[in-house]
Formats: C-alpha cells, sequence, structure tokens
C-alpha cells in the first residue's frame, strides 16, 4: 500500500506545496517520523494555540481518502490515501477543525481552503517556522533522507534546518 506525501511546509509559495512523493505506508523511515511527531504533539498544539514572539506558518499533517458515498475519510491509513497539509487549526468539539492548503492529487472528494474535521489521533506531522528555522516536517526529512543528496541539502538550506544529526 502507498500514500501520497506532500513534503514542503506552509511557508513557502503555493506553487512548492505541490511537492509530493509517492511512498509506501508502512517505510519505516516514515513510522519513525510519525512517532517523533506524535511524541511532540501536545507541546506542538499549546504553542498553535497560544504562539510565542517570532514563531508562523502552523500546519498539521492528516491523512484523507475518498469514500464510496462521495466524501472523504479522515486519518488512519486508508487505501489510496493522500496526506494534506491543513492551516488555521482550532478547536472543535473534541477534536479540529482546519483548512486544507494543497491542491489534491489523488482525493477528489476535497478541494483546497475546504475546511476539515479531525482527531487529535489523525494528526501524522506538523510543522512551524521558529524565527526563521523550520520546526517538525518529520515526514519531508525522512523523505529526503533516503533520496538525492541534492534535495536534502537544497530543503535544509532554505528551511534553516537539520534532517541528520
Amino acid at each position: 500500500m502507498s500514500a501520497l506525501l506532500l513534503i514542503a511546509p506552509l511557508t513557502v509559495a503555493a506553487d512548492d506545496l505541490t511537492a509530493a512523493h509517492q511512498v509506501a505506508t508502512a517505510d519505516p523511515a516514515l513510522a519513525a517520523a510519525s512517532m517523533k511527531a506524535h511524541d511532540g504533539l501536545d507541546d506542538f498544539l499549546a504553542k498553535e494555540a497560544n504562539p510565542p514572539a517570532g514563531t508562523s506558518n502552523y500546519a498539521v499533517k492528516v491523512a484523507l481518502a475518498d469514500d464510496q458515498n462521495g466524501g472523504v475519510t479522515v486519518g488512519g491509513e486508508p487505501r489510496n490515501a493522500e496526506y494534506f497539509w491543513l492551516i488555521d487549526v482550532e478547536p472543535e468539539g473534541d477534536g479540529f477543525s482546519a483548512t486544507l492548503a494543497n491542491e489534491p492529487e489523488v482525493v477528489r472528494n476535497v478541494r483546497n481552503g475546504q475546511k476539515i474535521s479531525f482527531k487529535k489521533d489523525d494528526i501524522y506531522d506538523w510543522t512551524y517556522m521558529d524565527n526563521g528555522k523550520l520546526v517538525g516536517n518529520y515526514s519531508a526529512c525522512a523523505i529526503l533522507l533516503s533520496g538525492p543528496k541534492a534535495e536534502l541539502k537544497q530543503f535544509e538550506d532554505r528551511f534553516n534546518t537539520k534532517c541528520s544529526s
């Protein structure tokens, strides 16, 4: 099984948000990246709710897939899932709502700018900028570490971050 993962954070121009890679959902590096994101999720959500000075561009990544009834399934590892960055995260009941910030490539029952409701457990990754440095976006690093070194260096230089130690 594979899924489409968008790797660019939301701190770039709209055309950069379309950088997508087809990857196996069982990829060990992505599983480790998701666990790392999960471990820092409470701190991220606290900062997103009350952003410290110098931070911006908060976003979460969730998996969406078309369902058989013309709707969308949120979270989990559904077949033909596509991972989307969501911005403007707001508490909603026992979960959250946020705005879809990517153009769909596989999923057809959502559109850029659409509000999506989801649970905390549906969050696969998160990111924000802290004084010009990218924080989070662990899935991008997992993908880029296994690819061409030039792409990794370009990403690290552009977002003032290090994917490797």
